[in-house]
Parts: structure tokens; sequence; C-alpha cells
């Protein structure tokens, strides 16, 4: 039986793609393998054939190949070899796995096992099972002088799988390990530097930081244009609170940048450090990625700052668009917010409406829905919004108070309270909130509770003069008419006019 080839495996970001490649056939066509298959029948044709089938894209037919092999010589591992990639190709990732488990047994000094295997483990989500495999495929490796391409593959396919678990420093050693194998390696080198920057992070090893630099100003001396580079040189004085120095690495890498994906990655990441110290400078940054790529995701950054500048119109035009062409959770709340602030509350009820039938976390729809009961309110659709309020499952202290304030407008005093109780019971300082619970229960003549909330209010602030004036009301009511008076001269000299009346006076 012929010796099997070692594999050349192709590193993806993904599982790899295996193939297999078996010493040289006399004749590559089928036909003639076919043939050859059906005038000898043997092991060494029946693997040739398989192998053929797989080349031709024939996976079952190189199942059927290859099981014939095995059937005849349970012992050849080029037969599991091959079985294994075809079942690995057909999705059969237990089969698969069984087969390269045999090859292991087999023949336990073949890197190729172990890798295949690890490869199957990884599309299986069996990533801990996986890199002790690609561990093991290493250790064979070295003792059966693999190449420095085979160890290189398996080094940086279980180094993926260390960057997943969140174990960068692993990652970092199984990086420079591969390394070490291609010292020249600019790839490698940035996957270094990126992996000891993402160890940094969770270290107290200044050294890590020593690395990341180290490794990307050496890829930066050789190629400017690098911005992966520049990232890294940027996120490691980040890191360190060294953001202007940063702001200046960005700027250097952003002159010297080659292409407009670089232009747009460094100035985005320019874009999001400035929104800690110049809100105005962000957002001309972030204009400028949108002019070198009108669909970049800055455009909702872009139109979040414009918001928070009040610059309502703009905002709105760049919401509209997102909604237009991505209509998000976010990017619907960001139009019922710039619709609010042009007054257009109607509108703005409906964006956030939508908004709240997309989101998924309970604190956005939360958000929207109050965003919606505040518009209806504006808009005078009150139903609407006391309605939405008693609908919520978990109604904020906000759209309580929208919420009972429109069923105070709709004579619904009851509903209004009970509203209103509630968003104080959520808020309990609010004082907007205490004034209008307490001017509802003025309003069902229970001057009771009136007077218990609206004394509460008063105490706070002693400033309140429509909270005086209510106060007075209340204890009017309950017959307290020296304390009444008391009230409503507190009120009139804190300049509240309506209190002249209540006093007597015109």
């Amino acid at each position: 039986m012929r010796n099997l080839r070692r594999v050349l495996l192709t590193a993806l970001l993904t599982v790899p793609v295996l193939g297999l490649q078996l010493s040289s056939a006399q004749s590559t066509d089928l036909t003639v393998l076919e043939t050859q298959f059906t005038q000898n029948p043997s092991l060494e044709n029946s693997v040739l054939l398989g192998q053929a089938y797989l080349n031709a894209g024939r996976t079952s037919d190189a199942v059927k190949a290859f099981e014939d092999a095995i059937r005849r010589d349970y012992r050849s591992y080029e037969a599991h070899f091959g079985l294994g990639v075809a079942l690995f190709q057909l999705n059969n990732l237990s089969g698969a796995q069984f087969e390269f488990e045999q090859l292991t047994a087999l023949n336990p000094n073949l890197l190729q096992g172990y890798y295949n295997l690890a490869a199957v483990l990884t599309r299986q989500g069996k990533n801990a099972e996986a890199i002790t495999t690609y561990q093991k495929a290493i250790e064979v490796g070295k003792g059966n002088e693999a190449s420095a391409e085979e160890l290189t593959l398996a080094y940086t396919q279980m180094a993926q799988l260390l960057v997943l678990a969140g174990q960068h420093k692993e990652a970092q050693a199984a990086y420079e390990e591969a390394l070490k194998l291609n010292p020249q390696s600019e790839s490698l080198m940035l996957a270094v530097a990126q992996e000891a920057l993402a160890a940094s992070k969770t270290s107290p090893d200044p050294l890590a930081s020593t690395i990341s630099l180290s490794y990307a100003y050496q890829l930066l001396a050789k190629n400017p244009a690098l911005s992966e580079a520049t990232l890294v040189v940027v996120e490691n004085y980040v890191n360190q609170g060294l953001t202007d120095r940063a702001l200046r690495e960005l700027d250097k890498g952003i002159a010297a940048a080659k292409d407009n994906a670089s232009r747009v990655r460094l100035l985005t990441r320019k874009g999001q450090l400035l929104e800690n110290s110049s809100v105005q400078d962000a957002i001309t940054t972030y204009a400028e990625v949108l002019t070198l790529d009108s669909r970049s995701p800055v455009r909702y950054d872009h139109a979040r700052l414009l918001l928070a500048s009040r610059k309502y119109a703009e905002a709105l035009q760049g919401f509209q668009q997102l909604v237009k062409d991505n209509p998000t959770d976010v990017a619907y709340l960001g139009l019922a917010q710039s619709q609010e602030a042009r007054q257009q509350y109607q509108a703005a009820y409906n964006a956030a409406i939508s908004a709240s039938k997309l989101a998924k976390d309970p604190n956005l729809v939360a958000a929207a829905q109050t965003i919606a009961v505040r518009n209806a309110y504006k808009a005078k659709k009150y139903s609407d919004a006391v309605k939405l309020t008693q609908s919520m499952s978990a109604p904020t202290a906000e759209a309580l108070n929208w919420g009972g304030l429109s069923a105070y407008n709709q004579r619904s005093y009851a509903t209004a309270a009970n509203l209103l109780a509630g968003a104080l019971e959520r808020d309990a300082q609010n004082q907007t909130v205490a004034l209008n619970l307490g001017a509802a229960y003025l309003a069902l003549k229970q001057y009771d509770n009136a007077e218990r909330v609206l004394a509460a209010l008063v105490a706070q602030n002693a400033r309140n003069a429509e909270g005086w004036y209510n106060y007075g009301i209340a204890l009017r009511g309950r017959g307290d008419e020296a304390g009444a008076r008391l009230a409503f001269q507190r009120a009139l000299t804190l300049g509240y006019s309506k209190a002249k009346g209540a006093l007597g006076g015109k």
C-alpha cells in the first residue's frame, strides 16, 4: 500500500475545508479508474477511486469507495482518512469524527488525523475538546518532522479557538509559536500584536503592551498604511488613558491610508474617541466617513450626535434614511425622538410604537413605549396614551405620569390617580408627579390623600408655589381653613396669582 502524502491544509477563520491527496495514480481519468477498479477491485484501487470521486465532487460515491476499501482492510488509515474527509464534506460530523478517531488509533504518528479530528470537533461546537486535539496534533507533528506549514496551521487554528474562548494570553502564545516558524509573516505578527493587546486588558503584566506595540510598530515601519496595525497602537494608548496620543496615531494612519476601507475604519475609531471630548468634532469626523461610505454603520452615530446637539432637522433626515434602509428598533427610536423635537407628535408616536415592536431588550421596549405615551399625550391622543400605559408590562414612572395626565384630561380621575400613584411609587422624589397626583386626588375630592401627597411635596420644596396652592385646597377640603389660608398666602408670596382669589381677593 502506498504511503499517505502529507496533506496541504487550508487555514480559514472557520473550520477548514479539508482535502485528501494520495500518491499519484497512473491515471486521474475517472472513467479509467472506474474500469481499473472493476477489473481489479483491490484496496489500492478502491482508495484511488474514492480520491477521484472526491476530486470530481461525487462525495456520496467517494463514501462507498472508501467504505469498500475499509471492508478489504480495516487497518488502511488511508481509507479512514478519505472516508473522514468525505463525511466531513457531507456534514456527517459524527461519522467523520469516528473515522478520524480510527485514523489516530491506527496511525498515531500522523498530524493530519488529530488536525482533522479537531476540525470536526470545532464544527460540532466542541471547542474545548478541539483545542486539546490541536495541541495533540502539534505534539505529534513536532515528533514526526511535520512541515512548518502543517504546524503553523495547527497553531493558528488552535489560536482562533482560544480567542473565541477569551483565552487571549494562550492565543498570543500559540501565534508566537507559529511566528517562530514563519518569522517574516506579517499576518502572524499582527495576530500576536492583537492578542497581546487583548491580554493586556485583563492582565497587569506590562509586557503584554510592550509586545503588542513592538510588533505593531514593526509592521507600520514596513507598511505605514496597514490600518489594522494602527488600530492596535491606538487601542494600546487608549487603554493607558493616552487618548490624545491615540488620536495623533489615528491621524498618521489616516494620512498614510491607501484605500477608502482603511480610511473609514480609522476615521470611525477617531469619531468614537472624539465623542468623549468634542461632540462637534465627532460629528464632523462621522460626516467624513459617510462621504467615503454612505452606508457605513456610523450613520446611526452621526444621527444620534446630531440629535444630542439639537440639530433636529439634520438628525431627522438621518434617522429617516436609516429607517428606510434598515428599519431597526434603535433607528425607529431615534426617528421618534427627532420627530418629537420637531413637534411631529403623531409621527413620533408611530415611530416609537414601531421601535417597541421590533425591540427585544425589555429596557428598550420600555423606553420606546414611554416615548410613545408622551407623544400620544402631546398629540392629544389621550385614549391611546392611557391604553398603552395600562398595557405596559413594566411601565416607567414617566410613562405612568403621561398616562395619568392623559386620563386626567379625559376626566377619568380615578384612572389618573391610579396611574400617577404608580409613577410616584417608582420616583418618589419627582415633584411634578407629586403635584399631578395631588391634583387628581383633589378632582376626586379625596382630600386626605391629596393633603398627604402635597404636604410631602411642599416639605420637599418649600418654594413650589403651585404645590402650596393645591395644598391649601386640600386643607380647605378637610375643613382646616386656617391652615388653608396660610398655604394660600405662601403660594401668593411665591408669585402664584391664583392664590389671591382663594384668599378672597380680586
